[in-house]
């Protein structure tokens, strides 16, 4: 009985810990091989046991990129539980399409040695269904990026300046 409560608790585990990971907004530009080494540090004393969303992003977008960032980049990719997402910016859904769309083409356009592996929308609202599904569609065809994010925390913050929110909703 101990036994079988025991592997049941472990089981339960193991899926928790499978569904785990971290996501990191790495906004900074690596001025040096050093920059972002603390972040490779804790990527590195994870190993495996915990997934990594690295969201880079080099200009609120794809921006200009250099050779650092770009070697920096590729060195993240290098870590097996470590996935690359590019950060794109959704002006709260006023963004134009096909911005979003070049901006999605330029991370796509990468170097394959970087692996980027998705798509992070930020500002974002809920109730554009619509607006979102294009972005998603365009990050999606053809299958550029298999996964996309899209953070709603700017409306939460937003309900919560006009008392329509609760901390505990976070």
């Amino acid at each position: 009985m101990i036994l079988a409560t025991l592997l049941s608790v472990l089981a339960f585990l193991a899926v928790v810990h499978a569904q785990t990971g971290i996501i990191v907004p790495l906004y900074s530009y690596p001025e040096t091989n050093a920059t972002w080494e603390p972040l490779e540090m804790v990527i590195s004393t994870f190993s495996a046991n915990v997934q990594f969303y690295v969201i880079v992003n080099p200009d609120s977008g794809p921006g200009v990129t250099d050779t650092n960032y770009q070697e920096a980049v590729t060195a993240l990719h290098a870590y097996a539980n470590v996935l690359l997402v590019a950060y794109v910016l959704t002006g709260y859904g006023r963004r134009p399409l096909y911005e979003v769309q070049q901006d999605i083409k330029m991370y796509a356009g990468w170097p394959a040695a970087t692996g980027l592996a998705g798509i992070f929308f930020n500002e974002t609202l809920a109730g554009l269904t619509h607006t979102y599904m294009a972005y998603t569609n365009v990050a999606r065809n053809p299958v550029t990026f298999l996964m996309v994010y899209v953070d709603h925390r700017q409306e939460k913050e937003q309900n919560l300046k006009k008392g329509t929110s609760r901390i505990e909703d976070w």
